[in-house]
């Protein structure tokens, strides 16, 4: 009986021991939450951007562009979710009768824009074309594009430095200042 309870009793320190700071009287700070905003770049295009919170710092992961007609992204009712664990991620928007989804899986490295497999899931930038038609899957292009630490607007606004971006995102010569990307670019 003594040795199951000394077996115990380091078993409990060990456990103790890897989650309790000794030097410091408190518990490790909690890992990154995986969080996603969604901003209106232009009259067609709207961005979500997914990445890792920890405190104030937030490192964007993936950067998703949708583009439709014009305001097709202001289309009532609307909804999101999202959520996952460390092998998997989705995400799913309904703007009126458009329905918008991403899921991304990690082992194996596996990607789905609404449905449909993308060829690149390595890449971090995703430009969905056509997310409003019916009856046609979407045009889906991964790009790699250096996304640092900052907001979603950061992210979005480096994304759009890059040529490929700032042409499908399609800013017009007057923007307003709710097309959020395409007012800090002053169109095109």
């Amino acid at each position: 009986m003594k040795s199951v309870s000394a077996l115990s009793m380091v078993v409990w320190t060990l456990f103790l021991g890897s989650t309790f700071d000794w030097q410091q009287g408190s518990r490790p700070a909690s890992p990154p939450s995986t969080t996603s905003e969604h901003l209106p770049a232009s009259p067609t295009v709207l961005i979500t951007v997914v990445g890792e919170s920890l405190g104030d710092l937030r490192t964007p992961q993936k950067m998703i562009l949708w583009r439709g007609a014009p305001k097709w992204y202001l289309s009532q009712p609307q909804s999101t979710s999202g959520g996952g664990s460390a092998e998997s991620f989705q995400l799913h928007g309904s703007y009126g009768d458009v329905e918008v989804s991403f899921q991304v899986f990690s082992r194996p490295l596996r990607m789905t824009i609404n449905g449909v497999d993308v060829a690149n899931a390595s890449a971090n930038v995703f430009l969905v074309d056509g997310v409003d038609r019916k009856g046609t899957a979407p045009d889906v292009q991964g790009i790699n594009v250096s996304l640092k630490p900052g907001s979603a607007l950061d992210a979005a606004l480096a994304g759009a430095a890059i040529p490929a971006i700032r042409e499908f995102i399609e800013c017009p010569a007057l923007s307003s200042p709710a097309w959020l990307v395409c007012s800090r670019m002053g169109g095109t």
